[in-house]
């Protein structure tokens, strides 16, 4: 088989009109590939699996059973794919190369024919149940695609499986009675975070270059950060909720959004002009132009950075890699300044005042869906919300409820028409262990109060390490709607730092 360079895939790719929003000149570099094998297909990126797909140079179905192999060789280590879908998948991949051979294919409407994604188990797929991590879903079977689903197949993708999700989506991290607990790829002791955890687990581990999350406070931003990928959460509005399960959170109703999480950002580029625009199912999505984040100029841009507020203890390495990003950012010419968000010292009086609301009644929602048993993140939560039953004060309900909230959104789009971007972290450090997160609620403000602001993008992207080896993402947090601004900055700091980058291997080998 002929070796093709990146820089021909790319041309190729952009010939055939898949990449509108692809690589520029400030892209990381993922791996080659020339003569595929196995191993190179499961990491190198969905816009290269379409341009190889494209190009003949391998088939659909070559690399769906690449990712078949992988998923049965990691999956039962990590448990990140509740369900599969390995049968129908290999028959569509089959099509897809007959489409490519008969000359039929349409690459400007199907820029991901033949390429391989999976899906939360929070969204639709026709013909697969949406358990959403309870014993009451678990047999219903969604009878049409949600909207996102939808769109990703109509572009071409080839649905593999969905991945695993906490009860309801509530937790931030990833475990439930149905299917058990998802493992971090780079420590098995660790969670992948949540609610996405599951997605960012198996795109990590190499079972899958892109999936569909969705994100109320932080369920792909914290995933992705814990586990070394790219994710972002475009602003709300922007991707459709229809099919999606469960309903936002009366609190969070304007805040729940759906989003891409892949390896590399170029796949986030490419799946968010897939999946954004109006729909009719969703009364509540928005007809906004979405840019090109090629035509962005980073040395024109204004960036804050910040990397902690009280009552968060956020770890020397994570403030170092913010730190950096800020630096590099500063290298190419940006703007760079360090400011805190207005009213950050008051957020976390909001955040308890929700989240107390929400999760007073927690264990009687889960009795209500089937949940007998709960799990250790179950029965963690319950404790948390059995320790601030009564808690609540008035001026924190108030905050919730009244007038605050609003000043807070008014000041936050203020400081975003003084700065293009904020870069911060994403938690307050690392992946956390199994069970632990519920004790470390204040590690997650820095995703929940950005997306008290419903307008607003944000993503992670892997700029550092901990000690021990674990993934540091940075968040980056943009103007309202300017996606675009949100994944250049992303795409510079992958350059820069290098992104995604492999767990051992050896975490996958069962003992």
């Amino acid at each position: 088989m002929v070796q093709v360079s990146r820089r021909e895939f790319l041309a190729a790719t952009a010939a055939a009109g898949l990449l509108s929003h692809a690589a520029g000149s400030n892209s990381a570099e993922p791996q080659a590939v020339g003569a595929p094998n196995a191993s190179k297909l499961t990491t190198c990126s969905a816009t290269e699996l379409a341009s190889l797909i494209c190009q003949q140079k391998v088939s659909s179905q070559t690399v769906v059973e690449a990712y078949i192999k992988r998923i049965k060789q990691i999956n039962p280590v990590i448990k990140a794919v509740v369900d599969t879908a390995f049968d129908k998948a290999q028959h569509e991949a089959q099509l897809a190369d007959d489409a490519i051979r008969q000359g039929t294919a349409d690459w400007k409407r199907q820029p991901l024919l033949g390429v391989p994604v999976t899906i939360k188990d929070a969204f639709d797929v026709a013909g697969m149940p949406t358990t959403c991590g309870v014993p009451r879903l678990r047999n219903k079977c969604a009878e049409a695609d949600a909207t996102a689903v939808r769109k990703l197949k109509e572009a071409g993708a080839i649905i593999l499986g969905k991945t695993n999700v906490p009860a309801l989506c509530m937790h931030f991290e990833t475990d439930n009675s149905v299917y058990g607990q998802t493992k971090n790829p780079y420590d098995l002791a660790r969670t992948p975070g949540g609610s996405s955890g599951g997605e960012a687990a198996i795109i990590a581990a190499g079972g899958s270059p892109l999936g569909l999350g969705s994100d109320g406070g932080g369920s792909i931003r914290t995933p992705a950060h814990f586990c070394g990928v790219a994710g972002i959460r475009p602003g709300w509005g922007r991707v459709s909720l229809a099919g999606s399960f469960p309903p936002p959170p009366r609190a969070y109703g304007n805040y729940y959004t759906a989003g891409p999480l892949a390896r590399y950002v170029e796949d986030l580029a490419l799946a968010l002009r897939i999946l954004s625009g109006p729909d009719p199912r969703d009364p509540f999505t928005f007809p906004v132009p979405l840019l090109d984040y090629r035509e962005v100029k980073l040395e024109n841009l204004r960036v804050a950075f910040w990397t902690k507020y009280e009552p968060a203890e956020t770890t020397k390495e994570t403030r170092e890699t913010v730190e950096k990003a800020a630096a590099d950012m500063q290298m190419i010419g940006a703007h760079v300044e360090e400011e805190c968000p207005p009213h950050w010292d008051k957020v976390y009086g909001i955040l308890q005042a929700v989240y107390d609301q929400e999760i007073a009644t927690f264990e009687d929602v889960l009795k209500e869906f089937g949940v007998d048993v709960p799990t250790s993140v179950d029965r963690a939560a319950i404790a948390y919300a059995k320790r601030h039953a009564g808690k609540l004060r008035a001026d924190q309900a108030k905050m919730a409820t009244g007038d605050w909230l609003p000043m807070f959104q008014i000041a936050m789009l203020e400081f975003f028409e003084k700065y293009d971007g904020l870069l911060c972290p994403v938690s307050a450090g690392p992946a956390v262990r199994h069970a632990e997160s519920w004790n470390r609620v204040d590690d997650f403000g820095f995703t929940l109060g950005t997306s008290l602001i419903p307008k607003v993008p944000a993503g992670s992207v892997r700029c550092g390490w901990s000690p021990e080896r674990l993934p540091i993402g940075v968040q980056v947090v943009t103007k309202p709607y300017r996606e675009d601004i949100t994944l250049a900055i992303m795409r510079q700091l992958e350059s820069t730092f290098g992104g995604w980058d492999a767990p051992p291997e050896d975490n996958f080998r069962s003992p």
